[in-house]
């Protein structure tokens, strides 16, 4: 979860009406994401200049990073910086004080009354919607306009993909797929023999016809030849 956050977090791009702290960037990048071992007990100083210059500590909420002391120890950090507000847990599974199912890390189930910090919960809200709430959280903007906006995006996003995928289905249409084409050829006036060498050509390529009255059907003709004029010759020894 916290892999896809990440991602996510890094490739959105920022509503161009929206002016605020990030207006200097379109994106929120980069995102830092502690990969350190969670069973270790010391917080690196590398870890805590990373903490230090970040803006906001988003916190991957569940049972198991609950319990860890590492995840707890990071919290602590930022709320030592008097950075609560900044604080966001992202809850991915379980419940905020919830006994066995608990998903806050202590020094965050210790805030009370108002310093309580509220997280955003992917089980309320769905994977997509909790995003969004992130997002909204972090520029300081109503979750309501950025959600609409965001709907407008994937909108448009489908539209585009629907429109580039029926350019290209017209594109292989015309070039891949083939014609075939019937050519009924007579004899009028019953004044020909059997041939020994009749040759219809169509487009280079020589077909032997067995008889005169007949339908000869060409087919793998290249698509290219759609609308334009396809040359066909016949031949025949009489």
């Amino acid at each position: 979860m916290a892999k896809w956050l990440q991602a996510k977090l890094e490739s959105y791009k920022l509503p161009t009406e929206i002016h605020n702290e990030f207006e200097d960037s379109r994106y929120l990048r980069p995102v830092f994401r502690d990969k350190t071992d969670l069973n270790a007990g010391i917080l690196s100083e590398e870890l805590k200049k990373h903490l230090i210059s970040s803006k906001y500590l988003v916190v991957v909420c569940s049972p198991n990073s609950a319990k860890s002391k590492w995840v707890n120890d990071e919290v602590k950090v930022f709320l030592e910086m008097g950075r609560a507000e900044r604080i966001i847990p992202f809850i991915v599974d379980g419940t905020p004080h919830g006994g066995e199912d608990e998903c806050l890390p202590q020094a965050l189930r210790e805030l009370k009354g108002e310093n309580e910090i509220l997280g955003i919960s992917i089980n309320e809200v769905g994977k997509q919607k909790a995003f969004i709430k992130l997002v909204s959280k972090m520029l300081g903007i109503e979750y309501d306009v950025l959600w609409q906006r965001h709907k407008r995006q994937v909108r448009n996003r489908r539209i585009a993909t629907a429109v580039t995928l029926s350019i290209l289905l017209a594109l292989f249409y015309y070039l891949a797929v083939p014609l075939s084409i019937n050519l009924s050829i007579k004899d009028e006036e019953h004044n020909l023999p059997m041939p020994e060498s009749a040759i219809v050509t169509v487009c280079g390529t020589e077909y032997q016809l067995s008889k005169i009255d007949t339908t000869l059907v060409v087919d793998n003709i290249p698509g290219y030849f759609r609308g334009r004029n396809i040359d066909v010759s016949f031949r025949s020894t009489y």
